[in-house]
């Protein structure tokens, strides 16, 4: 995943453990690490709020400061699937000069930041200072580039990326649908 990509979404995470060990391998995340305690810093979905086609439709015609404001609305009154709230614990590694290893674990939403229910939902690009905003506002963080390289190690499931062509349409509502 590129730097840039990672400016344009967000992955929510929270770090909850750090811990020095001999052995990586020994260590393990503390139980019930993930068990949704730093989810609950959202607020739960409306029952009225859109789906993710819903919001799609509604933005297509705004300008693009008008759908970031939209994207940011959306997300703080917690119109997110249900699925992005079961985090999941990543395990961290670092060799310290002096030999010895610094080990932690962060619990990761499973994807991208998206608008709607788990049936319907946009998973939406944005700006970095929309994220960061949103992150903060949680108590999250983005994540780096190490974390993310360890979420991909560490998936279950490896997508082939399938991008899209570049031209002066990347930042249109319609291609963020298309991608």
């Amino acid at each position: 995943m590129s730097t840039s990509s990672v400016a344009r979404t967000a992955i929510l995470a929270s770090i909850i453990s750090f811990f020095a060990s001999s052995a990586y391998a020994e260590a393990q995340p503390p139980a019930g690490a993930c068990d949704g305690s730093a989810a609950e810093q959202l607020p739960a979905r409306p029952a009225t709020a859109e789906s993710g086609s819903a919001f799609v439709r509604r933005a297509a015609g705004m300008s693009d400061d008008q759908r970031e404001a939209a994207i940011y609305a959306e997300l703080m009154a917690g119109n997110m699937p249900q699925f992005l709230r079961r985090l999941s614990p990543v395990k961290l590694s670092s060799q310290l000069a002096d030999g010895s290893t610094l080990e932690a674990t962060v619990c990761v939403a499973p994807d991208y930041l998206a608008i709607g229910s788990d049936s319907d939902y946009f998973l939406v690009p944005m700006r970095l200072d929309t994220a960061l905003s949103i992150a903060g506002h949680y108590g999250f963080v983005l994540p780096t580039r190490k974390i993310v390289d360890a979420i991909y190690a560490q998936s279950q499931l490896h997508l082939s990326p399938q991008p899209l062509p570049a031209s002066d349409e990347m930042r249109s509502t319609a291609y963020y649908s298309r991608h």
